[in-house]
C-alpha cells in the first residue's frame, strides 16, 4: 500500500520532520494543489514547526502513536497521529481535521509540560553543588532542545575584563555537530550585528539565515559555516549588565520559530543569569573564607585542614613529611622606607617565588604579616638541608620594590613528623620554635627541630 492509497492525509517524514513523501489529501490539507510539487509541500509543512519536536518525542515515548496539534491555515485545526514507519529513521504521519476544544486541549497539555520542564530544570540549576553546575546547565539546554526539536542548544558568557565571549555550554541532538569547541575567546566585536541587538534588550528570530541583513556579514559567515538554516538568541542580563546571550539553532531544516520558544529562552536566560551569578558569588565567598585576600595563597584555615589530611596520609603509607615555618627577614624596612603598598606587592613577589620552589601538591600558605608555613610531602625522603636550601637560593635575587630592589632573606624553621604521633597544632609548634632559633642565630638561614624521643 502506498500513501496514496491511503484514505487519510498522510505524510512520511524523515529523523528531523523534513517531508519525504506525502499525498493529495496532504497536499489539500496545507491549502495546496493535490498535484503541487514536492518542494512547495515541503516548504509549506516546514512553516508549521513544531514537527521535530513531535518526532523527538515519539522516539521517546513509551508507548505510539504520538498526537500534536497543528493549525496549517487560519481557523484551520488539524491533529497529527504520529508513529514510526517501516524504513529505520522515517515516521508516518495521519492528519485529521481537529476541533476547537481538542487544540484547546492540546496547548493547555503542552504549556503544562512546559512548565513542569522549566521548574524541574530550575530546581537542579538551584540545587547544582559547584562542581555539578556545568552539567546541570547542559542538562537544561537538553531538556529545551529535546522539548523543542531544535538541533543545538547554547550558553555563551562575556568576559569583560578580556573583552572575549565564549560557548561555555552546549548541547546538540543526535547527529548535529558540537562547536564550542570552535567559539572560545572570541573578541566581542566579532559579531557587531548581533552584539547591538543583544545590548538593545533584542532577540535575534530568524526563519531563515537568508534573511540575515546586508551588514550582518560576521554572522552570516559563522551561521554557514556551521549549517544553520534559522536561529533564535536571547541576551541574558545581570542587573544593568549584558552577561552573555542563549541560542537554538536549526541545521536539519528550516524551522519558524513560534512564540513558545521565544518565552521558552528568556526564561531559561533569565534562570542562568541568576544561578551562575550565585555561583561566582559563591566562589568569591569560599575563595575570601579559605585564602589570603593579598597573595591568592591557602590561609591557616585552609592549611590547617591539608596539613591534617597530611598528617593522616603518612600514617597510611610512609613516606616524609615536613613543615616549614617561614619569617621574612628585613621586610620592616620595606613598609617603612616605601610604604605599605610597596611591602604588599613584595609579599605577593615572595608569594610567588615561594610556589617556584615547592612541586605540585605541596602547599605555600600565609598566616599574615609576613608569616607563611610551607607543607612539603616527598616520597624520596628528602632532608632538611635540601629544603632550605632550595627556598633560600629562590631569594638569591633582590626582590622589585618602587624602581628600586631590596633584598629579602628567609628564617625557616623546620619540622618532620611523626607519623600517628604529631597532631596540626604540635607540629606547627616545633617549626615555630625552630624558625626563632634560625632568626637569633643571624637570620637567613634555617633550623629543624627533632622530635623528642
Amino acid at each position: 500500500m502506498t500513501l496514496s492509497d491511503l484514505p487519510e492525509a498522510a505524510f512520511l517524514l524523515g529523523e528531523g520532520g523534513e517531508l519525504l513523501a506525502c499525498n493529495a489529501l496532504a497536499r489539500h490539507l496545507l491549502g495546496l494543489p493535490g498535484d503541487a510539487s514536492q518542494t512547495g509541500a515541503a516548504t509549506a509543512l516546514a512553516s508549521l514547526g513544531g514537527l521535530a519536536a513531535a518526532i523527538e518525542r515519539a522516539r521517546m515515548a513509551d508507548s505510539l502513536p504520538v498526537r500534536i496539534g497543528l493549525e496549517p491555515l487560519p481557523g484551520r485545526l488539524v491533529e497529527l497521529s504520529i508513529a514510526a514507519a517501516g524504513p529505520p529513521g522515517t515516521w508516518i504521519a495521519l492528519a485529521r481535521e481537529g476541533s476547537g476544544q481538542q487544540h484547546v486541549e492540546q496547548r493547555l497539555q503542552r504549556r503544562l509540560a512546559f512548565e513542569q520542564l522549566v521548574t524541574s530544570a530550575s530546581a537542579s540549576l538551584i540545587r547544582a553543588e559547584p562542581d555539578q553546575l556545568d552539567a546541570a546547565v547542559n542538562d537544561a539546554l537538553g531538556a529545551l532542545g529535546r522539548f523543542f526539536g531544535i538541533d543545538r542548544a547554547y550558553v555563551f558568557l562575556i568576559d569583560y575584563e578580556a573583552q572575549t565571549q565564549s560557548n561555555t555550554h552546549e548541547w546538540v541532538a543526535e547527529g548535529v555537530s558540537r562547536e564550542s569547541h570552535n567559539l572560545q575567546g572570541l573578541p566581542l566585536d566579532v559579531f557587531p550585528w548581533l552584539f547591538s541587538l543583544l545590548q538593545r534588550d533584542e532577540a535575534m528570530c530568524l526563519d531563515r539565515v537568508a534573511d540575515l541583513p546586508p551588514d550582518a556579514v560576521s554572522e552570516r559567515r559563522e551561521f554557514e559555516r556551521e549549517g544553520i538554516q534559522s536561529v533564535l538568541v536571547v541576551p541574558m542580563w545581570h542587573g544593568q549588565r549584558l552577561r552573555g546571550f542563549v541560542g537554538f539553532d536549526a541545521v536539519r531544516q528550516a524551522v519558524t520559530w513560534d512564540s513558545d520558544c521565544l518565552v521558552a529562552l528568556r526564561l531559561l536566560a533569565q534562570m542562568l543569569a541568576g544561578v551562575l551569578e550565585a555561583h561566582k558569588l559563591a566562589q568569591r565567598l569560599r575563595a575570601l573564607a579559605f585564602h589570603d585576600y593579598l597573595t591568592g595563597l591557602p590561609n591557616r584555615v585552609l592549611m590547617e585542614d591539608r596539613l591534617e589530611v597530611a598528617l593522616q596520609r603518612i600514617q597510611r603509607k610512609p613516606r616524609s613529611l615536613w613543615l616549614a615555618m617561614v619569617d621574612l627577614d628585613g621586610f620592616k624596612q620595606v613598609n617603612d622606607t616605601w610604604g605599605h603598598a610597596a611591602g604588599d606587592e613584595v609579599l605577593r613577589v615572595v608569594a610567588r617565588r615561594l610556589q617556584s620552589v615547592l612541586r605540585q601538591g605541596d602547599t605555600v600558605a600565609r598566616l599574615g604579616g609576613d608569616e607563611f608555613v610551607l607543607i612539603i610531602e616527598d616520597e624520596d625522603e628528602q632532608s632538611a638541608h635540601q629544603i632550605g636550601s632550595r627556598l633560600l637560593a629562590a631569594f638569591d635575587a633582590p626582590v622589585p620594590v618602587a624602581g628600586e630592589t631590596v633584598r629579602i632573606g628567609l628564617s625557616i624553621g623546620l619540622a618532620r613528623a611523626v607519623a600517628g604521633r604529631d597532631r596540626p597544632g604540635e607540629l606547627m609548634r616545633r617549626a615555630d620554635a625552630a624558625m626563632y632559633r634560625a632568626k637569633s642565630a643571624g637570620k637567613n638561614g634555617w633550623a629543624v627541630d627533632s622530635p623528642v624521643s
